[in-house]
């Protein structure tokens, strides 16, 4: 807690350069933690305000399916996406591809007025749904948790629009270590229980230091519902026999990079994450090559290639092989 410099003029009753008197007597800060070399009360607080192991993980960030359902059959979306559409078709009768037309033509700049009212009418209504239902949430959430308990279900009957608590999913599985070695009681332990606990935990922290969390992403998919890589097909020339426990098969989906899937800081579901577009992951990819020059051996990232020992003499020989055995294709 270090005083600005108006703070300690005040406190020495020196003249400041702005004002040639004060206004208020009363010094306003911890002179205290300032003395003791300590953080202050105001710097504690806000540090405790930032920390998220008590905020409530069953609050709704994005709207249900129900919700999006209603929002894009909305009368004014359907309205706007109809003439967006129409437009559309009349520009590509004109001139075959929308982006061929000029920007002086009519029925484009009528599309850009529509599309921006589109975008404009799915945001707002979008954001009043969604504060309408947390407003919900967090108006019945702790009512109807009380009410489960004292029936003894897992939620309240009378409101259907409150989820039953679910189990957090990180990650990071060392994560829920640190969430249990902070979080859990401590008081019915003895003293080498609290040593022995105080050693996991630092064991955990350093552990989840050499881990890389993946980028977070507007909509992140979870493992279980997309499936990142395809089983190899039966009799493919194959170069390397795979494990049939192995988690990343020989053949994988053509927007995984493969980079990102021999990175065993990542975790699951950021080494097995899939583009939108097979350009997207072609970027990534492009990205992890500047640091190799065009004749420099590379050693394929695949897990199974890597236990092997592959090596490739040079971009050209990578870009091929993991084209040939692994099917993701990048530029040439």
């Amino acid at each position: 807690s270090r005083a600005p410099s108006s703070v300690r003029d005040q406190i020495f009753d020196h003249q400041s350069n702005a004002v040639c008197y004060y206004l208020d007597r009363e010094v306003r800060f911890n002179t205290q933690a300032a003395f003791l070399g300590r953080r202050s009360d105001d710097v504690v607080q806000k540090l405790a305000r930032l920390m998220t192991l008590t905020v409530d993980p069953n609050a709704p960030n994005t709207l249900s399916g129900e919700l999006s359902k209603k929002l894009a059959n909305s009368k004014r979306v359907v309205q706007l996406g109809r003439t967006s559409k129409d437009l559309t078709e009349k520009l590509r009768k004109k001139y075959r591809l929308v982006r061929l037309a000029p920007q002086i033509d009519p029925l484009l700049e009528a599309k850009k007025l529509v599309d921006a009212a589109l975008h404009r009418e799915k945001t707002n209504r979008r954001n009043r749904m969604l504060e309408k239902t947390r407003k919900r949430h967090f108006r019945n959430a702790e009512t109807a948790t009380l009410e489960a308990q004292f029936v003894g279900s897992t939620i309240a009957a009378s409101d259907e629009d409150v989820k039953p608590p679910s189990t957090l999913q990180y990650d990071i599985p060392k994560r829920s270590d640190i969430v249990r070695l902070t979080c859990e009681p401590i008081a019915d332990l003895t003293d080498h229980e609290n040593y022995i606990r105080r050693i996991e935990a630092l064991r955990a922290r350093v552990a989840i230091c050499g881990r890389q969390e993946s980028r977070r992403r507007r909509r992140p998919r979870l493992a279980h519902q997309s499936s990142a890589l395809m089983t190899p097909p039966e009799g493919s020339p194959e170069v390397l026999k795979e494990d049939k426990t192995d988690k990343f098969p020989l053949v994988c989906k053509p927007t995984q990079c493969i980079f990102c899937l021999g990175n065993e800081r990542k975790s699951h579901g950021g080494r097995t994450f899939e583009y939108a577009r097979p350009n997207k992951m072609m970027d990534e990819a492009e990205r992890h090559l500047k640091r190799f020059a065009p004749g420099d051996p590379i050693m394929c990232p695949h897990p199974t290639c890597r236990a092997a020992g592959l090596v490739l003499p040079g971009v050209t020989s990578f870009k091929n092989h993991i084209a040939t055995v692994h099917k993701i294709f990048l530029r040439v």
